[in-house]
């Protein structure tokens, strides 16, 4: 298993102490999965598929308004929250794909209190809420979604917040919702529909709250209303194709009376509608939102204020940038207290950085510091509720620094370095990193990419291990298209990769790359592995040749100091991976994998006897009637571990997609097949089984007897330890869960993280 992360969770644990609930931990994490890692002293290298690195708060991240300082609910590990208000009591309603340690299943609505707990809402949703608005014991939603519940309804519900259900209640809304706000008794409603509560209303409606019913309100403007805002009496919109009396816009704001409906003359001049995409009316005055840059002779980027009654341009003046080629766009426009809030599209707000949210004090138009940056693409919701505002989305870090495909931590701070390898994308294969090796006060890498720093490579390369600068004096000389493996050994680091197509082993001298000697394959290998036992490096692939006159199938042995074949030549087809384990050589491969033309189901193994290989026909797996497949073997001290599908051992029937280790019967499944077996929750609700509540009668060991224990620190139980096992770790201290009681005491301190990290530091 992965030990990833050993001294992270102890020195955050000096830092904080026993953490509350609401206190943010500093933890910076990517945003898209790590495959590789290497560590050197306190620094963690990570390589993967990320572009990001920043503090890890789940989809939902809270900061104080005033301070920026972040908040943290634990309970929330939702992967995308596409909506989110407050529910005035510091916590959120928020809808998406909503996910929760304290429950089973997910939901498309939830709760989440001030406490950092979570009520979910299971309705039954499909399609997306564009907004939400509460009445007193009514949570409204808005969007382009159906229900396929009793009384089934579509983009308008109501949801009563004591029970938990949708009201029957069917607006008949016949398009899409895309604003709601809750003035007093009534809801306001704008967006595409032509017709909803069974009768005409072009975009804009209102109904009452209590009885649910639709007000015989009916303005005198029609079209796709995109957003409104109520304030003093009027109803203030901005939409497209809006229809007011004989005329029709393509683009237009404007304003309604929200008693009678009646026209209302106001419209700002010298402004291009089309360029407006949010709307908020406030006692300043009404703030409009988007591209614009200029209104008449007057600079405003992105935002402006104009007079409530006349619509006059007003004084008020801030600064968003995105870049030279496209100009700042604001989204949506919120008032939190003294502030306003705008989100959307841009670098800098007033100067200093800011990733599309900023937050301006209303009377002075300055820059408050509170700050939560997210990428654009990833952030769907920015609210605020007075004392913080919160950004959702389909982010698990905010506040992020751009670093492509590899990283460094601190493992003591767990914040990332300024440590950056500026890649070139290559025009041809993906940008992707295979393998991290430290060597020294340099990292290197392996992979596919052509130029670092803008100097041309050919995939393995040196960098200095505190900036990511190219070494320049680290050179292959292989015009190789791609690097996919590092291997120390005493003679030199072991490389393989692949020149058009065609795979290579070399040996390098690590301080300087350049090569000892190569050995070329007629195709690529699959799998290189050194034999510390012999000196020797082995290759399983498919048909691999040396050269014409010394053909090798499926498995190459040489000798690693001068690349020279040996006599080694067994009968094997489609193995796929090999591993050197004690006196062993075991490969593993398809379910069709032939070793000395015996077919192999799972493994075949070679002792080593002398000065040569023999086959061990005892070495192997059961032969069952639906073969499975091993997808991974790891040493693990005296032991190998297996992970694969439909495992099999001559005892019986291991379990499906399981994870076993030989010869202490440690088990861990993704799903037993075997009935009955015991759910258990997990994060991100991963369904999992307890294996040895049902596997006692396969091994015919006495009933709830296991000789190996469960891995105590694999507690996402996803028979992995990584990352996430310290977050669960982390959520369940908090949540004084006993689970967390690491150190037995019946306390949870500052004690039972060093018991974590010392068990993390131990391994399964």
């Amino acid at each position: 298993m992965m030990r990833m992360l050993p001294c992270l969770l102890g020195a955050l644990a000096c830092a904080v102490g026993t953490v509350a609930a609401q206190d943010a931990l500093d933890l910076d994490i990517p945003n898209a999965p790590v495959q590789k890692w290497a560590r050197n002293g306190d620094t963690l290298y990570i390589a993967g598929d990320f572009s990001n690195v920043g503090h890890h708060t789940g989809a939902l991240a809270v900061a104080n308004r005033v301070t920026g300082e972040l908040v943290r609910f634990p309970d929330v590990v939702s992967r995308q929250i596409d909506a989110a208000i407050s529910d005035g009591q510091g916590g959120w309603y928020v809808s998406g794909s909503i996910e929760s340690l304290s429950a089973s299943r997910g939901a498309p609505l939830a709760h989440v209190r001030s406490d950092g707990t979570v009520r979910l809402f299971p309705v039954d949703l499909s399609g997306g809420v564009y907004d939400m608005a509460v009445a007193g014991d009514r949570l409204f939603l808005g969007g382009n979604f159906t229900n396929a519940g009793p009384g089934r309804v579509s983009y308008l519900a109501a949801l009563d917040l004591d029970s938990g259900e949708l009201l029957p209640w069917d607006p008949m809304a016949d398009d899409v919702v895309q604003d709601l706000e809750v003035v007093g008794d009534q809801l306001y409603v704008a967006g595409v529909f032509a017709n909803i509560g069974g009768a005409p209303r072009g975009g804009l409606a209102s109904f009452r709250v209590d009885p649910l019913m639709l007000s015989i309100w009916e303005p005198q403007v029609s079209g796709r209303l995109s957003d409104v805002s109520v304030h003093g009496g009027r109803v203030f919109y901005i939409g497209r194709g809006v229809t007011v009396g004989m005329d029709t816009f393509d683009y237009l704001a404007g304003a309604v009376d929200a008693t009678s409906g009646e026209t209302i003359d106001w419209r700002p001049s010298d402004i291009d509608f089309q360029s407006v995409r949010a709307v908020c009316a406030t006692d300043d005055g009404v703030y409009l939102g988007g591209t614009f840059e200029v209104i008449g002779s007057s600079a405003r980027l992105g935002v402006a204020l104009f007079d409530t009654t006349d619509a006059s341009l007003l004084p008020f003046n801030v600064r968003l940038e995105r870049d030279v080629l496209e100009p700042a766009r604001v989204d949506r426009i919120f008032v939190s207290g003294d502030d306003i809030l705008v989100e959307g599209q841009f670098e800098e707000a007033n100067g200093q950085p800011r990733l599309g949210a900023a937050v301006f004090d209303r009377a002075t138009a300055g820059l408050e510091p509170w700050r939560v940056d997210t990428p654009h693409q990833d952030r769907y919701a920015v609210v605020a509720d007075g004392q913080n505002i919160a950004v959702a989305g389909r982010f698990q870090g905010v506040n992020t620094k751009p670093r492509n495909r590899i990283a460094a931590i601190d493992l003591v701070s767990g914040e990332v370095l300024p440590f950056k390898v500026d890649f070139g994308e290559p025009t041809g294969t993906p940008l992707g990193v295979n393998q991290l090796l430290v060597s020294g006060d340099r990292l290197l890498v392996a992979g596919s990419f052509v130029s670092v720093d803008g100097i041309p490579v050919q995939g393995l390369i040196a960098v200095d291990g505190t900036t990511g600068e190219l070494v320049l004096d680290f050179d292959p000389g292989i015009t190789a298209d791609r690097y996919q493996q590092i291997i120390r050994t005493p003679h030199g680091l072991i490389v393989r990769g692949a020149i058009r197509n065609e795979g290579f082993v070399a040996m390098v001298n690590e301080s300087t790359g350049i090569p000892l000697w190569i050995t070329p394959f007629s195709t690529r290998p699959g799998s290189t592995s050194y034999v510390p036992l012999t000196d020797t490096v082995v290759i399983v692939g498919r048909n691999e040749t040396m050269d014409p006159l010394t053909a090798r199938d499926g498995l190459v042995e040489f000798d690693a100091r001068r690349g020279a074949l040996t006599p080694f030549n067994p009968d094997i087809e489609n193995v796929g991976a090999t591993v050197a384990w004690n006196n062993s050589l075991i490969l593993y491969g398809t379910r069709s994998m032939f070793v000395e033309g015996v077919l192999r189901r799972e493994l075949g193994a070679y002792q080593r006897i002398g000065d040569e290989w023999v086959f061990d026909p005892s070495f192997e797996l059961a032969r069952p009637s639906s073969p499975g497949s091993i997808s991974t073997i790891r040493v693990l001290d005296d032991r190998l571990l297996l992970t694969g599908v439909d495992i099999n051992l001559l005892d019986g029937y291991v379990g499906y997609r399981g994870t076993l280790t030989l010869p202490g019967l440690e088990f861990c499944t993704g799903q037993l097949l075997r009935e009955p077996a015991e759910l258990v929750d997990s994060l991100k609700d991963r369904q999992l089984f307890e294996a040895y509540r049902s596997i006692g009668a396969v091994w015919s060991l006495p009933d709830e007897e296991y000789l190996g224990e469960h891995c105590r620190i694999d507690l996402d139980r996803n028979c992995t330890t990584d990352l996430f096992d310290f977050l669960a770790f982390i959520s369940l201290f908090e949540r004084r869960d006993p689970v967390a009681d690491f150190d037995g005491d019946g306390e949870f301190t500052l004690f039972d993280y060093l018991a974590f990290q010392s068990a993390f530091a131990d391994g399964c």
